[in-house]
């Protein structure tokens, strides 16, 4: 087993566990901010996602 390997078993668990949270919340409750200057759901959601993309393109 390399690094990848490790890292798309990481990725996967992950992956998973996201989704697990996000079952059942509709679209109202993604997109609900509890204040202006807050961010919803759905924003911490692609914020890991670029995050996440730019280790792989940077360290595997």
């Amino acid at each position: 087993m390399d690094f990848r390997d490790i890292l798309r078993l990481g990725l996967d668990e992950y992956l998973s566990d996201l989704k697990e949270a996000l079952e059942g919340l509709t679209p109202d409750e993604r997109r609900f901010q509890p204040a202006s200057e807050s961010h919803h759901i759905d924003f911490a959601v692609w914020h890991m996602a670029r995050v996440e993309d730019h280790w792989i393109q940077v360290f595997a």
